[in-house]
């Protein structure tokens, strides 16, 4: 059960955490946690977890590779990309 505020989006394959409550949208692929919801991480499109970092403080940019589905996706600016 989490709460998003009106007129927010919730981005492609995205993950809200339980009990979360969203107060900005939700960018692709981010995972958001707590009350606000922060990103604190980044998942797949399969559902696995690709990337998990401090809230606020995003690694630097890098390739990230699933261990699940073998999915390639790049890190970079806080946010993560499929390469075309």
């Amino acid at each position: 059960n989490c709460t998003v505020g009106s007129d927010l989006t919730v981005g492609r394959w995205a993950m809200v955490g339980m009990g979360s409550v969203v107060t900005k949208s939700v960018p692709d692929f981010a995972l958001v946690l707590g009350s606000p919801a922060v990103p604190v991480g980044a998942v797949c499109r399969c559902g696995r977890l690709l990337l998990r970092y401090a809230p606020g403080r995003p690694p630097a940019d890098q390739p990230l590779t699933c261990s699940g589905c073998g999915r390639v996706y790049v890190f970079a600016h806080g946010g993560v990309t499929e390469p075309a």
